[in-house]
């Protein structure tokens, strides 16, 4: 969020910080924007362009979207209706598995 206003500044446009946070929040309402959960840390926003979950790397904070249906999940028995799936899958991204390596 801090980017957006800070981008608005640097254009001569500033607008007041809660502001941006109301616009930013009626985007994801609408759904053209979706809070992409990816672990601790500021919130990230992206545009909602297909359901997916997201990969951080542990050790270059890199952020990878992982199509959905490429994660299974289990029977959940506790559910009738599940609406939307989203996780935060942590590892080692590959290149810097080939930098320890290397």
């Amino acid at each position: 969020m801090d980017d957006v206003v800070d981008h608005l500044r640097g254009r001569g446009d500033p607008l007041p910080r809660g502001s941006v946070y109301g616009i930013v929040e009626d985007l994801v309402h609408s759904g053209l924007v979706q809070l992409a959960h990816a672990g601790p840390g500021a919130a990230l926003y992206e545009l909602f362009r297909h359901e997916h979950s997201h990969f951080v790397c542990q050790r270059c904070q890199s952020i990878f979207d992982v199509p959905t249906e490429a994660v299974s999940l289990p029977p959940m028995e506790f559910a009738a209706s599940v609406s939307r799936v989203q996780l935060v899958i942590q590892g080692v991204c590959q290149d810097c598995l080939k930098a320890n390596l290397g």
